[in-house]
């Protein structure tokens, strides 16, 4: 790679860990799950939430452990058929990035469940957490790596030694990046929004299934609002509670006109 270029495993290193480092409230929220499962009676939904959220979370921990047995194994394949190390390393950047992907999503995946179990039980802050947390997991590493590649061709162009043709590449290729960042801005707004629906849906009688099947759709790659919408719709109003009227509320129905609070108007109706 030119100076103006970033490695690919630099890049990798670079992300913060908090792009698809577990929501800090997930264990403490978990643990006090456990808890309640030895005191309190869990309903069928919340108790199917919380077997998917340990599943899930053996999964990314499953993940993280990936990135030692990527190296390993490698190293092994390389032994014999004359790779050097700095043959092996792009082939192993390539492969942490795959998994360092995997990792994202899933992270993304364990919050939103935490979050549905959380907005069950009216734990709005700890859900409105782990949304924002899930939305980071799943674009963060696209909108590091889109920023990085932005960089790069801003700072390239500042070279004088570049010739006209090398110049118009450069600027098409900034262009590409700038609506990439653009619509990666567009997606996770759009996600946020789903994701919303997602656990507004769960708490206003939304099944398990429903709510889950919206956040689906907020965690896809190209989040589809209409699609969402069409499941959530029915479940982003609290259901009205009826109640029926007082006797002074059907008698002002009939006699409008009439205060019955006077002596004037007790004396003639009452």
């Amino acid at each position: 790679p030119t100076s103006q270029e970033t490695d690919l495993s630099t890049l990798i290193k670079g992300i913060t860990t908090d792009n698809i480092a577990l929501a800090t409230e997930i264990p403490t929220f978990r643990a006090e799950e456990e808890k309640r499962l030895g005191i309190e009676t869990l309903s069928k939904e919340e108790s199917d939430l919380f077997a998917r959220l340990k599943q899930e979370q053996a999964e990314f921990q499953n993940l993280e452990t990936e990135d030692t047995r990527i190296s390993e194994r490698l190293q092994q394949e390389s032994v014999g058929r004359g790779i050097t190390r700095g043959g092996l390393a792009p082939i192993e950047a390539g492969e942490l990035r795959k998994n360092f992907l995997l990792k994202s999503s899933k992270a993304a995946e364990v919050n939103v469940t935490a979050a549905l179990l959380a907005g069950t039980q009216g734990k709005l802050l700890t859900a409105n957490s782990l949304i924002e947390k899930a939305v980071q997991n799943k674009f963060g590493a696209q909108k590091v790596m889109v920023d990085a590649k932005i960089a790069n061709l801003q700072l390239l162009l500042q070279s004088p030694s570049l010739s006209i043709e090398q110049t118009n590449r450069a600027n098409a290729q900034l262009a590409t990046q700038k609506k990439k960042d653009a619509e990666l801005a567009k997606k996770k707004e759009d996600s946020t929004t789903i994701l919303n629906w997602a656990l507004t849906a769960r708490q206003n009688g939304a099944s398990a299934l429903i709510a889950d099947q919206i956040a689906k759709l907020g965690l896809s790659d190209k989040p589809n609002l209409e699609q969402a919408f069409t499941l959530a719709s029915g479940f982003l109003a609290k259901p009205e509670t009826k109640t029926l009227p007082t006797d002074i509320q059907t008698f002002k129905t009939f006699f409008p006109n009439v205060d019955i609070t006077t002596p004037q108007g007790q004396q003639q109706y009452l």
